[in-house]
């Protein structure tokens, strides 16, 4: 069976360290999850290609985009959501919201075909 490529991407600032560091401990951990879902984090991959060459390269490849926001979409991170879209990579897109920002609307899970 082959397995799912997923491409897990966030603005590398330091705020969402600790979430991509529970997405990357389930996906490797989780026996049935490893065994079904191939993950791409930059943190397991070092290489003399520009990183923003090899997360474009890299969309294009994947089946799933998992893509966490917090403040606001950088020009590299859109490049590679807008790669996913015409590469028809389906994204799942996690926004960090704030309360005080959006009322009634908490962080969640948006999903788009």
């Amino acid at each position: 069976m082959k397995r799912l490529n997923v491409f897990l991407r966030s603005a590398m600032t330091g705020e969402l360290d600790q979430e991509r560091a529970a997405l990357r401990i389930l996906f490797h951990s989780d026996p049935t999850l490893a065994s079904l879902v191939e993950l791409y984090a930059i943190e397991d991959h070092a290489g003399p290609t520009s990183i923003e060459r090899a997360y474009v390269d890299e969309v294009t490849y994947s089946d799933v985009l998992i893509l966490l926001l917090n403040k606001e979409l950088r020009p590299a991170v859109e490049k590679e959501y807008l790669t996913a879209k015409q590469s028809r990579v389906r994204p799942i897109v996690s926004i960090r919201t704030r309360q005080d920002c959006i009322e009634g609307l908490p962080g969640s899970m948006l999903y788009s075909p």
